[in-house]
């Protein structure tokens, strides 16, 4: 029997494309480490993760943890059967129980003057009739239940975005009841661009089908292999429907604000604190504008690989040279350079495109609940970034606007701290301006006032570029000049001998500020670089 035939097989079970694909490697590798036999079915990481812990929940996938890495391996063949012999029973009752109503259905009755009607649907045609009476008959406002996770079986992603266009032009809302899942955590921060509320069930209410509610009409869309669907109109049916909606939604188990667990308790983030009962959705963003963008590019893609995916999803999110966002494929996280990327995404195509993603500002809203920051030097760590996100009102990790601007510029921090009675080197600042209309003039007031050895550094870049140790009166001009290729205004300060210790402190969601274990930088020469 064929791969392709084994995986149809599969897919009469309750699970996805993806959770067939898993298996099929699974029964073939024997006990694997997840990401080897996501590779094997052609999956990322992330997906790998995500279909692995379904498959375990539903009995199909066990893991084995006595050797060291976590192991998974398919369950036995027979196992299988059983659920396959379950789900056929559970479509025959489903089957008896239309049977029952379908002649009610079809004859319609009369109640108070009004008609009741039912209409079948099949394939990709009978969903798109389905989608079209739905944006014509609705006047008001549509409601949903959805599984986000199963709807891409169902959708293409051009008639998904061909309705969801449609109804926006047409002015129409839609409120949004989704079963929990990534997908439907995601898709709640492009609510406001799409006139859209969407609220999150608890993990006990679960369903595969689709339910639009609107006007005097219900519309049901299912998958098992192939789409079907139909569509009642009734308006008692609709008001029936709709009360039981309208339940949920107010009630505080379909409640977004509420649903959100503390999985962000350990994690100091600026900006509106949001919880999930699963895993968070974190965008990683990498990248930048500075000159420590390769530092940067490491670090995210450690904080990618490294992250703790049984609690969160992670987005790669790359800022490029330019200033544009995009949402990376794997394939381009691993690449080597910042400018290896930046070619590769100049040359994209087609169904390129698809994988890498540009995103404009606004888009950010839409693909994550929580930025975790790992970029370096200007526009990453002084205060830019942390205010776009927060002028999107989206959380992240790090410093807020203000403290991450004081913590780049040297100067600025250098004034507050003496205002605050915290002895500090004796600094002196010089600008370009300053350096170029007499430089003789300059080097001779900071010498004098500081004496030698003294460092000099830009006051707005981070890690030690531009940053030197000025022992002779010599060395003082190529110095200051190296320190100039970083910024507008330098800063001199005394030379201290000493030892070296940082000290790190973290404040989250209003406790008091905390400070972590002091650590010692230890180096040979004048100065760490």
């Amino acid at each position: 029997m064929k791969y392709d035939e084994l995986k149809t097989i599969l897919r009469r079970l309750p699970i996805s494309q993806n959770e067939a694909a898993f298996l099929l490697a699974s029964f073939e590798l024997g006990p694997q480490t997840i990401h080897t036999v996501g590779a094997k079915a052609g999956l990322d990481r992330g997906s790998s993760y995500y279909v692995s812990g379904e498959l375990v929940k539903k009995g199909l996938l066990s893991e084995d943890l006595k050797h060291g890495a976590k192991r998974v391996y398919a369950a036995p063949a027979e196992t299988f059967l059983k659920k396959l012999e379950q789900e056929i029973k559970s479509l025959e009752e489903a089957r008896t129980q239309l049977q029952r109503a379908l002649p009610l259905l079809k004859a319609g009755y009369h109640k108070e003057g009004i008609n009741s009607r039912l209409t079948y649907y099949e394939g990709q045609e009978g969903l798109t009739q389905i989608m079209e009476d739905i944006l014509s008959t609705a006047r008001e406002e549509i409601l949903l239940y959805t599984n986000q996770e199963k709807e891409t079986d169902m959708f293409t992603r051009n008639a998904h975005e061909r309705f969801v266009n449609a109804r926006i032009k047409r002015g129409t809302p839609i409120r949004v009841l989704a079963v929990d899942s990534p997908r439907a955590c995601e898709m709640r921060k492009e609510d406001m661009r799409l006139n859209r509320e969407t609220r999150i069930l608890p993990r006990a209410l679960f369903f595969t089908a689709e339910t639009y509610l609107y006007g005097s009409k219900v519309a049901m869309i299912g998958y098992k292999g192939s789409i079907f669907g139909f569509i009642v109109e009734s308006e008692e049916f609709a008001q029936a429907q709709k009360a039981i909606f309208e339940e949920l939604w107010q009630s505080g188990a379909g409640k977004s604000a509420e649903h959100f667990e503390e999985a962000t308790s350990s994690i100091p983030i600026a900006g509106k604190r949001k919880k999930q009962s699963e895993r968070l959705c974190v965008g990683v963003i990498f990248g930048g504008r500075s000159h420590e963008r390769e530092v940067s590019l490491n670090s995210g893609r450690n904080v990618y690989y490294e992250i703790d995916r049984e609690r969160y999803q992670p987005v790669p999110i790359y800022w490029d040279m330019q200033g544009r966002f995009w949402q990376l494929s794997e394939d381009l996280v691993n690449r080597n350079t910042t400018q290896e990327i930046d070619e590769l995404l100049l040359k994209m195509r087609g169904a390129d495109l698809e994988k890498s993603t540009r995103l404009r500002f606004e888009d950010l809203q839409g693909k994550f609940d929580l930025a975790f920051l790992t970029t370096h030097g200007k526009y990453g760590d002084d205060g830019m970034l942390q205010g776009l996100l927060e002028w999107l009102s989206i959380p992240h990790t790090g410093a807020d606007t203000l403290g991450a601007a004081l913590g780049m510029d040297k100067w600025m921090q250098r004034k507050l701290l003496r205002l605050q009675g915290i002895p500090i080197p004796h600094y002196e600042v010089l600008t370009l301006d300053e350096w170029k209309k007499n430089a003789a003039f300059s080097r001779k007031k900071i010498v004098a006032k500081l004496a030698l050895p003294l460092v000099v550094k830009p006051t707005r870049e981070g890690s030690s570029f531009g940053v030197g140790a000025i022992k002779r009166k010599e060395d003082f001009t190529d110095l200051t000049n190296e320190a100039f290729k970083y910024d507008r205004m330098v800063l001199f300060e005394e030379y201290i001998a000493g030892r070296e210790f940082s000290c790190i402190v973290i404040a989250s969601g209003g406790k008091p500020p905390r400070a972590l274990p002091p650590t010692e930088t230890k180096h040979r020469g004048l100065l760490f670089t």
